[in-house]
């Protein structure tokens, strides 16, 4: 697992699509919320998943603020 594409590991994905369900089951596939983002130039790049959920529930809180829990639950 851990393998990127554009950039994002698939628990980035599911933090940046604001799907719990996703996170959820790539976490207890044992998927690294630590690994940093590969987007050089991005405003994000080197956010792990929890740097990451806090950027982006920063512009839209409502949409990610359960995406942060999740991951803090963790």
């Amino acid at each position: 697992m851990n393998g990127y594409h554009n950039g994002l590991a698939p628990v980035h994905e599911a933090v940046l699509y604001a799907d719990v369900g996703y996170l959820r089951a790539l976490l207890e596939l044992g998927e690294d919320p630590s690994l940093p983002i590969e987007s050089p130039g991005k405003d994000y790049h080197g956010f792990n998943a929890f740097e990451f959920a806090a950027f982006l529930e920063s512009r839209n809180s409502e949409f990610y603020q359960t995406i942060r829990a999740e991951l803090e639950a963790q």
